[in-house]
């Protein structure tokens, strides 16, 4: 069968040129993907031509493999956003394990600051005696506090003067 002539123009741009001509036959079949709506394939002719029932099969069998290859990109658009989505949730994840970390690991220097508090409290109550108390303050600082501890104290007549030295390694103190 012969496609009539169609009334309306088609505006064809190639390369940014623009040509108006008569469209004289014209195909267009649905795009199905699995029963349901896809898209719709439209192939316009500037010359009336009639179509065979080869015709026909080809154009359906074009029109499946453009269904198909749209179901692919959206199945793989889809896979990607699955993706993103799942490495978002892991980065999250991630975050409030380490979140999680950090704060066991506040906790516990929490924990060994007020345990080293309290001995220090302890061994300063329990003398009176002052340069026995600066050399125990010495030691408890190294290594907990640092390498190095050095206790200088003020004089009477305004003058510092050191009184306790700890070292890490007792041949540097």
């Amino acid at each position: 069968p012969t496609v009539p002539k169609a009334r309306a123009m088609s505006t064809m741009t190639t390369t940014g040129i623009s040509h108006e001509r008569s469209l004289c036959a014209n195909v267009a079949i649905g795009l199905v993907v699995e029963g349901r709506p896809a898209g719709a394939l439209g192939i316009s002719f500037i010359q009336a031509r009639s179509f065979s029932e080869v015709d026909r099969r080809f154009v359906q069998a074009l029109a499946s493999h453009c269904a198909q290859a749209l179901e692919r990109v959206r199945l793989t658009e889809q896979a990607r956003a699955a993706r993103t989505k799942v490495a978002a949730a892991q980065a999250r994840a991630i975050s409030a394990e380490r979140a999680a970390v950090a704060a066991q690991a506040n906790a516990l220097r929490a924990r060994q600051q007020a345990g080293y508090l309290a001995e220090v409290s302890a061994m300063l109550a329990s003398t009176t005696d002052l340069p026995a108390v600066l050399e125990q303050m010495a030691w408890l600082a190294v290594p907990r506090l640092g390498d190095w501890c050095q206790l200088h104290l003020q004089q009477p007549d305004g003058g510092i003067r050191q009184h306790t030295i700890a070292h890490s390694d007792p041949a540097d103190a």
